[in-house]
């Protein structure tokens, strides 16, 4: 895969961020940004030029995952006060990163949530987040060889059937009618 070969995969384009209620969800999605405290976010990963919505299950139930994403095209420390999503602590001259969302876009499938959440935000990249399944993946594959690996061990589970004795057993296809 040419594409494969071409991802930089020192280079983390995705901000995935979770939200502390439904209501700050559609009041970021509807006005195209996402915020981050300046005290809990790493300036090293600047600058941001994608950011992702993290649906938790506790918040989202089946809607939970990753759904969306958007190119950042502005991204300004703002205090919190001038951010339009009602305060939940008294913090209002504390420093936010407000990243604005040129427009937000599905992903082609939803993400979903298996062992891997996010607490405030954590990094991936562009490539992982269109051509992923589960959330753990995002986070923990950081080359070439890692995804190529996961993306096997996923082909190989896919065709392996689960015997009366609870043993896993691999199928491997010869044609439409035999099998070994």
């Amino acid at each position: 895969e040419r594409r494969l070969a071409s991802v930089d995969w020192s280079v983390q384009d995705v901000l995935v961020g979770t939200f502390g209620s439904i209501e700050q969800f559609n009041v970021n999605y509807d006005e195209g940004f996402y915020y981050v405290p300046a005290k809990v976010f790493d300036t090293s990963k600047l600058p941001i030029r994608y950011v992702a919505l993290y649906q938790s299950t506790k918040m989202f139930k089946e809607d939970a995952g990753i759904r969306y994403y958007g190119e950042v095209t502005t991204t300004s420390v703002v205090k919190r006060k001038d951010i339009p999503v009602k305060m939940t602590r008294n913090n209002p001259d504390e420093d936010y990163y407000l990243f604005r969302v040129r427009e937000w876009k599905a992903l082609p499938a939803p993400i979903a949530v298996k062992e891997e959440g996010v607490k405030v935000y954590n990094m991936t990249n562009l490539f992982l987040l269109t051509h992923c399944t589960y959330s753990y993946e995002l986070f923990h594959i950081h080359s070439e060889e890692q995804y190529r690996l996961l993306h096997e061990l996923k082909r190989m589970f896919d065709h392996t059937e689960m015997n009366a004795d609870g043993n896993s057993d691999p199928v491997y296809q010869i044609d439409d009618t035999h099998s070994i």
